[in-house]
């Protein structure tokens, strides 16, 4: 029986991640880190048309059917039919998910990765349950998933060492059946990226779709419209930021070559952070937890740290708990999380999936505690 085409606007399913509005005949566009499409499907075969284009960094995907991952494959430039499954009982229910391994790569801004359609047999496309909790992760290169594929030998920085799938986020999402986005960017950081440019941070996107990405189809995807908060209102917010700005400390100063700009997060004779710097990143945590808390004024809201090195802890924690306790808010916690050993490295020095696991069980009791779920 031949296959037939199906727009991806035209069936049932969940849209994850960040997205602008999806009234567009460009398709579905797969930004960041874990974002992607659910399905549930009766019929016994189905593929995904996809498009992807790049210069140097090619997405990778991987596809989940019934909770178990069956494929993870990288995007060639142009459209390409991935298929998801083939070959199943029709008329029993497959739940399908399809979630983009890599991050945005800022390295590579006018990169797309887009969902057109479908292409299946006589099967039904059905209605998908909309979530009862939603998780949203903010971070650096431990919450993109660097490092979790690929041998703990490599050491060359490429798309293929990202892998959400098996990242704390997921893990966490997963097991508390929850929904999931991120928004994170390796090498950034709270006020500047591990080489001190201070134009590198998450604090100063957050409130975009998806500002890292530019060119004219992405400018057609609204990647650098404010995001819609209130159009998924996150129960709990987890950010882990402070390793990239920790890094900066022990670099050289950062020199725009256009505009002859300098920046530094400087350390005194004793090698350790001056404290004024220190005081710089505690007034930046401070305003991007105000700024976090408009956005999601019902959430929980935890600040982790200390996957890859915990120098900035002191300070991290001083600044969580000031907010918390100036606010009266009580639903924001500092909460530090196991360091990564020798042993549970994976490629590039980040963390592997023993490390994420790790991560990700404290956050779960905690975030059940918390949500009293």
């Amino acid at each position: 029986m031949p296959l037939q085409h199906v727009p991806i606007h035209d069936v049932h399913y969940l849209s994850l991640g960040r997205h602008g509005d999806l009234r567009n005949d460009l398709g579905y566009p797969l930004f960041w880190t874990g974002s992607g499409v659910g399905l549930d499907y009766d019929g016994a075969e189905l593929w995904l048309e996809i498009e992807a284009s790049y210069n140097e960094y090619e997405p990778w995907i991987s596809v989940d059917v019934d909770g178990t991952q069956v494929s993870r494959l990288a995007l060639d430039r142009g459209s390409k039919d991935v298929c998801l499954f083939r070959g199943l009982d029709t008329g029993t229910i497959k739940h399908v998910r399809v979630l983009k391994e890599t991050q945005f790569m800022h390295e590579d801004p006018s990169q797309t990765c887009i969902v057109r359609g479908l292409r299946c047999d006589d099967g039904q496309f059905h209605p998908l349950a909309s979530p009862t909790l939603r998780l949203e992760f903010v971070g650096d290169s431990i919450t993109s998933g660097e490092g979790l594929e690929g041998a703990r030998t490599t050491e060359h920085y490429c798309s293929m060492i990202f892998g959400a799938r098996h990242g704390y986020p997921c893990l966490v999402a997963d097991e508390m059946n929850a929904d999931f986005c991120v928004i994170s960017q390796a090498g950034w950081g709270i006020v500047c990226d591990c080489e001190n440019n201070p134009h590198c941070t998450i604090p100063s996107i957050y409130e975009r779709v998806c500002a890292p990405a530019r060119g004219k189809t992405n400018a057609e995807l609204q990647s650098d419209a404010p995001y819609r908060f209130d159009d998924w209102p996150a129960d709990a917010v987890i950010i882990n930021l402070g390793t990239n700005d920790a890094t900066a400390f022990l670099w050289h100063q950062w020199t725009d070559p256009s505009t002859g700009e300098q920046f530094e997060l400087r350390t005194g004779k004793d090698h350790e952070p001056l404290p004024e710097d220190l005081e710089f990143i505690e007034t930046a945590v401070n305003r991007f937890l105000r700024t976090v808390r408009k956005r999601n004024p019902h959430a929980v809201i935890l600040w982790c740290y200390g996957m890859l090195g915990n120098r900035l802890e002191p300070i991290l924690r001083r600044a969580v708990e000031h907010h918390a306790t100036s606010t009266g808010d009580g639903l924001v916690r500092y909460v530090p999380l196991p360091a990564c050993s020798t042993d549970d490295l994976g490629a590039c020095q980040h963390p592997g999936r023993v490390c994420h696991q790790s991560a990700a069980a404290i956050l779960v009791r905690i975030l059940r505690e918390m949500l009293h779920r």
